[in-house]
């Protein structure tokens, strides 16, 4: 279970960059599909509706390794339980393979075996987890910024920034989290800000609303 997890966190890397970021039942008609792998999941999977569309199927590329670089078998196969340490070599693979992917080595476990942490995102999100990683630092401990609220705002922002460039506006619970966000400002006595980010919770919801009714 544990491969077949990494697995489908991998998935997106064999899939080409899309400007559309919405899920899709599928796979797009343009996406080459790994026609051998894509048989095994169907065959051990032994009826469609134990599957789902967006995992019933695995793209081909020609540069990103798949779970079976590992096991010499599709990740999930009948009497095929991988270690910790096939998984952690298949996600350092894509490491190699891919700029989406960045493994960090997180420590050990209480019997002395390595834990890791994969990151999976766009090459520019890669490519910054440094400067976010220090952005939030800065907001976890304002005495680094001297307390000033001006630049806790302004640090606010860019990493909400961020999360909102990379999520469809209108989940759920990114709404709420502009909501959210309104009632710390309010609590913060920043009237203007909390009236921004609830402006835009509210048109948010109603461009919901307006999805349903269609």
């Amino acid at each position: 279970m544990r491969f077949v997890l990494a697995a489908i966190v991998a998935l997106p890397l064999f899939a080409q960059p899309s400007a559309n970021i919405l899920l899709k039942p599928g796979h797009e008609a343009s996406q080459p599909v790994d026609d051998e792998y894509t048989k095994k999941i169907r065959e051990y999977t032994t009826e469609p509706f134990f599957n789902s569309p967006l995992t019933d199927y695995l793209p081909a590329s020609k540069t990103v390794p798949t779970p079976k670089a590992v096991l010499g078998d599709i990740a999930g196969a009948p009497g095929i339980l991988p270690y910790s340490q096939d998984v952690y070599r298949y996600m350092r693979m894509l490491e190699k393979a891919s700029p989406r992917v960045k493994v960090f080595s997180i420590g050990k476990t209480e019997e002395g075996r390595e834990m890791i942490a994969v990151a999976v995102a766009s090459e520019k999100l890669i490519s910054s987890l440094e400067e976010n990683r220090a952005r939030l630092a800065k907001l976890a401990d304002p005495r680094t910024i001297n307390l000033d609220d001006a630049e806790a705002e302004a640090e606010t922002r860019a990493g909400y920034e961020i999360l909102v460039k990379q999520m469809d506006p209108k989940v759920t619970w990114l709404v709420n989290a502009r909501k959210d966000l309104a009632e710390e400002y309010d609590a913060l006595k920043q009237p203007e800000q909390a009236a921004r980010f609830r402006a835009e919770a509210a048109a948010l919801d109603s461009k919901g609303s307006n999805i349903a009714k269609k």
